[in-house]
């Protein structure tokens, strides 16, 4: 969904995988081109996409509805952020951090049930191009990076949140500090893999 094409420019497309065939076809394309985006699952089978950029950092939100293949628009979210991790938690997706002239702390959530974004206690650390991933009750927020553009400030920095006792606190860190990168939990691991390192390699 959405990204950067050769030349730079936000795009707006969508690619889906058929898992029976392994060949990828396009859908409806969002209505709001969007690089630098985060995109989560929601509990009705749906897909939202957060925030991004297209000549400025954008609010926006829309969910795609793939039985009908279209888009439909979802409410803003209080600030306006690119690089941001997002994921889903029952019934509420969480968008962590990101990028807004300067790296975020803050969180918001969005309740599928009341169609309304809600402020979330605020993570430990300021960051973006980080991984945020749910694991059983729980989700973490992973590595990052403190400023736009220098790597040597990319963090090896762990935060879980408890969504019982809605609290951030540290875990294990990272084994060496990266942003940009994938990540996805299977069978009770939260698995990480590429992004960048202090170097800027790629890794």
């Amino acid at each position: 969904m959405g990204g950067s094409g050769r030349n730079g420019e936000a795009l707006s497309s969508v690619g889906k995988l058929d898992k029976e065939s392994r060949s990828w076809s396009a859908v409806q394309p969002m209505t709001q081109k969007r690089s630098n985006l985060a995109a989560a699952a929601l509990p009705n089978g749906q897909i939202v996409v957060i925030g991004g950029y297209c000549g400025q950092t954008l609010s926006s939100t829309e969910a795609f509805d793939p039985l009908r293949n279209q888009w439909a628009p979802t409410p803003s979210l209080s600030q306006a952020r690119l690089n941001l991790g997002a994921t889903t938690l029952e019934q509420l997706v969480y968008v962590v951090g990101g990028w807004a002239g300067a790296p975020l702390d803050t969180v918001e959530t969005y309740d599928t049930r009341t169609n309304k974004w809600s402020v979330c206690a605020n993570m430990h650390t300021k960051r973006h191009g980080h991984g945020v991933c749910a694991l059983g009750e729980n989700f973490y927020a992973v590595g990052g990076r403190s400023s736009l553009h220098d790597t040597k400030t990319n963090m090896s920095v762990v935060e879980c949140y408890d969504s019982r006792a809605s609290k951030w606190r540290a875990v294990a860190p990272l084994l060496f500090a990266r942003a940009l990168f994938g990540i996805a939990a299977v069978d009770g691991a939260i698995y990480v893999a590429g992004g960048h390192d202090v170097t800027g390699d790629q890794v």
